[in-house]
């Protein structure tokens, strides 16, 4: 029976068979779903925000109105 507390036992070692005698030497991973990528994802995406405020903060308009797009006119059947 299997409870909530039960461990998975790795099979016996078949006869003959020993550990390697060289460890791989695995070092940490820079590229891909790493905790670094994470790091610079983060500091990317503060950049980019505290661009667009300061952005805003000297022109005097939001970053839609900047591009093209009017907004704040409301859906156009207001009572």
């Amino acid at each position: 029976r299997r409870g909530a507390g039960a461990r998975a036992r790795a099979a016996p070692r078949p006869a003959g068979v020993s550990d390697p005698s060289v460890q791989p030497d695995l070092s940490p991973a820079f590229f891909g779903f790493c905790d670094n990528a994470e790091v610079w994802n983060s500091r990317a995406a503060m950049i980019g925000f505290f661009a667009l405020l300061f952005v805003e903060l000297f022109s005097g308009r939001g970053i839609l109105s900047l591009v093209g797009i009017e907004i704040g006119k409301g859906l156009g059947f207001e009572l």
